[in-house]
């Protein structure tokens, strides 16, 4: 397993730093759609196996908005 992020102002997936430990500020409910996100996107993975590259809450979240950071899942060919 691999977490990795960028600055808020990046734009290019290039600056990538690995993270040693994440920290998400948010309400219950939120929280509660994010856990929801990870799970369905592990039952992607099993669905697609060896074809599952990866997958971003902004685009399946309703609630996200611009401001908010991107989660992104991704394959473990990333790591």
């Amino acid at each position: 397993m691999k977490i990795t992020g960028s600055h808020k102002h990046d734009v290019t997936t290039d600056g990538l730093i690995e993270m040693d430990s994440i920290a998400i500020a948010v309400n219950s409910s939120a929280l509660r759609d994010i856990a929801k996100f990870l799970n369905d996107a592990a039952n992607e993975m099993d669905k697609l196996g060896n074809d599952f590259d990866h997958i971003h809450l902004m685009d399946l979240w309703p609630q996200w908005q611009d401001n908010f950071p991107d989660i992104q899942v991704l394959s473990e060919k990333y790591s």
